[in-house]
């Protein structure tokens, strides 16, 4: 490798038909890694994508992306004409049998990649396949043809909450641009109540202490929706998590528990809301009674936890004070001081939420990510759009336009973003003028 300013480095690279061996760790095997985007002959991560913004219609855009290699994208789409979809574009490989996506014996040649998924057999849905609407969230998309594709879908809490509010705002009418954008700002739960409901009914039986009682009031009476000021809300992500150690940390491990409910891919609540399904309908009261009393342990944890975050009065507990939100400086990170960060902020939502704002369950409850651009297009009047970013246009530290749309972000409004010329001129407060050195 040439360096400039000094002498030129080597470095050596051990390479297998797997892809090259990582560098290597104590105590453990050899690993290497093979990687779609390397693939000869397998297309390219770019140009698809530029020849896709230059396409005429839906026809010729899914037609671009047949090349495409990585990342892996869903993409929606729509036309002038009124055709519109989604599709998954980007190298997948075949195997003989299935990986679970975990590291393999590397000498073992049933596990070895075969040759790409057929681009026709990626998963692809139509307006004209389903309603009048589509959503490209955190569902899963079906694989046609028969082909089986290993890939980490999320569950589709989000998708599923989108759609319910589409169904709703439709039945009371035409939907417009501003209801549009008051949809992406919704913290709504669309699980909770059954997780609430299960695990509930587990206790009914009881007779709970003062405390736990006093967790499950809370958690009776919430709206299920995840406000920053709502202490129903901070009592049922904490219960949460409470519930969760309480079930699996001593069978697992408390290091790998973390790390597994720290992956993008996992769903703690769907996790929760299936082990108390299974011990509702489990014919062993035994197993019934081990989950009862994990419910029973986590509402009493739940009290001295946010007791001991948010103080003993109840009436004072909120979801954004133990949720809150930091904006970072470019260079900065976890560990380090940040004087260009911005906030804290008390946030509501979640990672189950249209307005997402996951949180790391190895280190609750900050905001690891959250939507910080939202914008609502009308296809048929495209230069008036309504538009939030968070925290500004600048991310310059101190520069005038560096939080400026922050507010409206926070309290989940959109403003008018325009690209009519006409509109751009009149409203226009500055003009910079960007020009090549000659």
């Amino acid at each position: 490798i040439e360096v400039r300013g000094g002498s030129a480095q080597t470095l050596e690279v051990r390479s297998t038909g797997n892809g090259p061996l990582l560098p290597d760790l104590p105590g453990s095997p050899p690993l290497s890694v093979r990687w779609a985007g390397a693939q000869p002959g397998a297309g390219s991560g770019f140009a698809p994508l530029l020849e896709a913004s230059l396409a005429a219609d839906a026809d010729g855009f899914r037609d671009a992306l047949r090349d495409h290699r990585e990342p892996m994208l869903a993409v929606a789409y729509a036309d002038a004409s009124g055709a519109a979809g989604v599709k998954v574009a980007g190298y997948v490989p075949r195997r003989s049998l299935s990986s679970k996506l975990v590291p393999l014996p590397g000498r073992a040649r049933w596990y070895q990649w075969r040759e790409r998924v057929p681009f026709e057999s990626l998963p692809s849905v139509r307006l004209a396949d389903a309603r009048s609407w589509l959503i490209a969230a955190d569902a899963p998309f079906e694989v046609r043809g028969g082909e089986s594709m290993e890939w980490l879908w999320q569950g589709g809490a989000r998708a599923a909450r989108v759609d319910a509010l589409l169904e709703q705002a439709t039945r009371e009418g035409r939907v417009g641009l501003r209801q549009m954008a008051d949809l992406q700002g919704d913290v709504g739960v669309e699980r909770a109540s059954r997780v609430i409901a299960r695990a509930t009914a587990l206790v009914q039986e009881r007779t709970l202490g003062t405390q736990a009682a006093e967790v499950e009031h809370l958690l009776d009476g919430w709206d299920g929706r995840a406000q920053s000021d709502s202490a129903s809300a901070a009592a049922y992500y904490v219960f949460l998590n409470e519930l969760l150690e309480s079930l699996l940390q001593e069978r697992v491990g408390s290091e790998l528990l973390h790390r597994y409910l720290a992956l993008p891919q996992t769903d703690p609540e769907q996790i929760a809301l299936e082990l108390l399904e299974s011990a509702q309908s489990a014919p062993d009261p035994g197993q019934r009674a081990v989950v009862s009393d994990a419910v029973e342990r986590s509402l009493k944890a739940s009290w001295l936890s946010l007791s001991y975050r948010l103080g003993a009065n109840a009436r004072r507990w909120a979801w954004g004070a133990l949720h809150p939100l930091r904006f970072r400086g470019l260079d900065a990170g976890p560990d380090r001081d940040d004087p260009e960060g911005l906030g804290p902020y008390e946030y509501g939502g979640s990672s189950g939420t249209v307005s997402a704002a996951s949180y790391d369950f190895a280190a609750p409850f900050e905001v690891r990510m959250a939507s910080t651009v939202r914008l609502v297009v009308d296809l048929g009047s495209p230069g008036q759009a309504l538009a939030a970013i968070a925290p500004g246009e600048s991310e310059h530290p101190g520069h005038v336009n560096r939080d400026d749309g922050l507010r409206h972000w926070l309290e989940g409004r959109a403003w008018l973003f325009a690209t009519d010329a006409l509109l751009v001129e009149d409203g226009s407060v500055a003009r910079l003028d960007l020009e090549p050195v000659r």
